[in-house]
């Protein structure tokens, strides 16, 4: 009875021996460099747990592994190794098809320090950074920070740090005195560089424009003020407003008055700048003869005056007189060395006759 018992025990086994199977294969990085000494692990495990004995191996210098007597059908694997994430994965072992390539991934370690630190990082729940002026490139000190209904300040550096209850989409407005209004709509980020912009001061300035000679008011003549220009009103007044701070040429030219050009300072508000205009001097010439009431004769080298031009009269008694400011003067005629005409004289613009006989 004994001899029969063991002989079946030894067929059982030489049966089940014949239909074990192998597992080949390789280990490597992710970079495909291979991994020795790498730990590789067969569940070989069958159905009711028969037979159910872990195989154990490591990889050779080359990352192959082989694992003969595994029990065909599915199996569980591990592959562990020092500084890598372990692998787990179920195969189904075929028959003489049992070829497997594994990679492994590097396993990230934190030190305490590190992962408190992460832990404090992620508790912050903020929206952080710097202001700073667009042209100077200097921080912006002391601007309001809105986020939400969460309110903060920029310091002396132009930093600011608000602390939020949750992370999601707010309104995101900065708020600094000399600076343009900045907001956008925004998640929070952290260590974030806003640039501002200065405000353009905006000005006025107004005047009145008047004659240098009688004080009256002088209307209907360009202002040029930079690249501005205004007509005086009625009244002789100007005004411009929306002009920035700065120097500006100012310049006023009319035919009736003497060219005026200055430099005008314009600052922040309202600033009078009035303008008096002295007028154009007009002249004129006056020519003529000088003839002698007896007889109608010219009169030769008779010396005729206006105002401080004078001239002698030629043979012909002809005279022609330039350059004479154009306005009321007197015409006066000197014969040998005796006065013998004198007269009011309208002197105009341009040319007149104006003939003398006494």
């Amino acid at each position: 009875m004994i001899k029969k018992l063991f002989f079946v025990i030894v067929l059982f086994c030489l049966i089940n021996t014949s239909s074990l199977d192998y597992m080949t294969g390789s280990v490597s990085d992710e970079s495909n460099t291979p991994l020795i000494n790498a730990k590789v692990i067969i569940g070989n495990y069958s159905e009711g747990d028969f037979y159910a004995v872990p195989l154990v191996t490591l990889t050779d210098r080359n990352g192959k592994f082989r694992l003969n007597n595994i029990i065909p059908g599915l199996q569980s694997v591990e592959v562990e190794k020092e500084g890598y994430k372990v692998f787990g994965d179920t195969i189904n072992l075929k028959k003489n098809s049992n070829i497997f390539n594994i990679r492994l991934e590097k396993d990230i370690v934190y030190s305490n320090t590190d992962f408190d630190s992460m832990l404090r990082e992620e508790e912050k729940k903020l929206i952080s950074g710097m202001l700073i002026d667009k042209v100077t490139q200097n921080p912006i000190v002391s601007a309001y920070v809105v986020f939400g209904n969460k309110i903060g300040n920029s310091d002396e550096d132009g930093k600011f740090a608000i602390e939020l209850d949750e992370i999601r989409e707010e309104h995101f407005i900065i708020q600094a005195r000399g600076y343009n209004l900045y907001q956008e709509k925004r998640r929070p980020g952290k260590n974030l560089k806003i640039i501002l912009e200065q405000k353009v001061p905006y000005n006025e300035i107004y005047g009145s424009v008047v004659c240098a000679e009688d004080f009256l008011p002088v209307s209907g003549i360009k202002v040029k003020i930079g690249d501005r220009e205004i007509m005086t009103d009625p009244r002789g007044n100007y005004y411009l407003k929306n002009i920035t701070s700065g120097e500006y040429p100012i310049l006023v030219e009319n035919e009736d008055y003497k060219k005026y050009a200055d430099i005008v300072k314009i600052y922040k508000g309202k600033q009078n700048y009035d303008i008096i205009l002295k007028q154009r001097q007009k002249y004129g010439s006056v020519f003529g003869y000088v003839k002698n009431r007896s007889n109608m004769k010219p009169i030769s080298n008779a010396l005729v005056a206006v105002g401080t031009v004078s001239l002698k009269t030629d043979q012909h008694g002809f005279y022609e007189l330039y350059s004479i400011p154009a306005r009321k003067s007197e015409i006066v005629v000197i014969f040998n060395s005796t006065e013998v005409y004198r007269a009011d004289l309208w002197v105009q613009e341009g040319k007149q006759q104006y003939d003398i006989i006494y």
